[in-house]
């Protein structure tokens, strides 16, 4: 049963409207916190908000940055200076102008929504005070999310968009409550 989950999870970006059952979700976090971590120290926490109002609020918070971030890296087609920015931007930090992003960046634009419509998120945070390697262990954790998740019926789609937007954007940060020693990942 397990390498069914694996082999049939695949991400998912239409999702349906209906909200997430509270069982369902306190399930899938669980499966999050049983996941092994470097030293056992678990450096994680979760934000869940199962509540597509809120979510409405976060991705009009959000949509600023993404609107400029595509503007900027879509007028690089025209504008060779702007273009000359992006190829140095994309050696130097390529998760932030990666073409691919960018692209998937633009069909966010349209809704309003960089949730594309799903009634649950859930923001994973990293501690920063975890042994070893945080990001490996959030990433063990986030699987273990979504194969449970899988498991249950539902659909999940890791959208590191919030993440970002939570980091670039400090009055987002502040709103969600995520407070030193944690990051979104």
């Amino acid at each position: 049963p397990v390498e069914e989950v694996i082999y049939k999870r695949r991400s998912n970006r239409i999702f349906s409207s209906r909200p997430v059952p509270d069982e369902l979700v306190r399930r899938v976090v669980e499966a999050g916190r049983f996941a092994p971590s470097h030293g056992n120290c678990q450096p994680w926490s979760f934000i869940i908000i199962n509540d597509r109002e809120e979510m409405d609020r976060i991705a009009e918070m959000m949509d600023p940055l993404y609107r400029h971030l595509t503007r900027f890296y879509f007028s690089g087609r025209t504008n060779a200076v702007t273009r000359a920015l992006i190829s140095l931007t994309s050696a130097l930090l390529p998760p932030l102008m990666d073409q691919r992003a960018m692209t998937g960046g633009k069909a966010i634009l349209k809704p309003k929504d960089v949730f594309l419509g799903a009634p649950c998120l859930v923001y994973l945070l990293g501690d920063k005070r975890g042994i070893n390697n945080m990001y490996v262990d959030i990433g063990i954790c986030g699987t273990n999310m979504v194969l449970a998740a899988h498991s249950l019926g539902l659909v999940t789609c890791w959208m590191s968009f919030a993440g970002v937007g939570a980091k670039m954007l400090p009055w987002l940060k502040r709103y969600l409550g995520i407070k030193w020693p944690y990051v979104p990942v």
